[in-house]
């Protein structure tokens, strides 16, 4: 049994729910990714990829040069394991309703044809279900292990994907490929294109909240506010 996360937080999460209960014959593949932000046009292709390296690199800040030189080796790694998953093997994909785990979501599944015992796991839906919480989760990454867990015995009978179901995230996967914008939402259960400066005035009325056009705070500070 092989489960996917979209964030190294999820995995870490899930390894240690899965030895806790002692299921030591599952694994973890983790995208270590953020697929709401930069270009995913044609992701599934080598030129694509690059493209993709070379926004971050251009966009974004890391430690260490980890765009440049860990990043692309280590998203094509993460390809080839899901190639190598052998056909009869159960897969569990667990997302919760944003951007990023939904493009992450329609992306695996494009990259899983052959495979035909996925199920999928909605921990925005599980969360509400199952926890009766009131507030809806950013993202699987805050759900504790102990919640992972509970959401595995109450699904593990959930039945697979049905082709339809599967055709309509390869389709989707289809169209997000084909799209040059670098910015991606959740909006009305689905995702949106929007341009790059879709949250500057919200970015804006949080700093404003704050004090920072009053004085200079730390960006920390405004982040935790938004």
């Amino acid at each position: 049994h092989v489960h996917i996360a979209f964030d190294d937080s999820t995995a870490g999460c899930l390894k240690y729910m899965l030895s806790q209960e002692e299921l030591f014959e599952e694994s973890v593949v983790a995208f270590s990714e953020f697929f709401s932000i930069g270009p995913i046009y044609r992701l599934h292709t080598n030129e694509g990829q690059l493209a993709r390296q070379e926004w971050l690199i251009n966009n974004l800040t890391a430690y260490d040069s980890y765009f440049e030189e860990e990043y692309l080796s280590r998203f094509i790694a993460t390809i080839e394991e899901l190639h190598t998953i052998p056909v009869e093997t159960p897969i569990t994909i667990w997302k919760a309703d944003n951007a990023h785990e939904h493009v992450g979501l329609s992306f695996v599944i494009a990259q899983l044809k052959d495979k035909k015992n996925i199920r999928v796991i909605n921990t925005s839906e599980a969360s509400r279900e199952i926890l009766k919480q009131e507030y809806d989760i950013r993202g699987t990454g805050e759900l504790p292990p102990e919640s992972l867990a509970l959401f595995q015995k109450s699904f593990i009978k959930l039945p697979y994907l049905t082709e339809e179901k599967r055709m309509k995230f390869e389709h989707e996967w289809d169209r997000l490929s084909e799209s040059i914008e670098c910015l991606r939402v959740w909006k009305e259960n689905e995702v949106h294109f929007v341009q790059e400066d879709y949250f500057d005035q919200f970015i804006i009325e949080c700093a404003k909240s704050v004090g920072a056009d009053r004085e200079f705070l730390k960006a920390p500070r405004v982040i935790g506010e938004a």
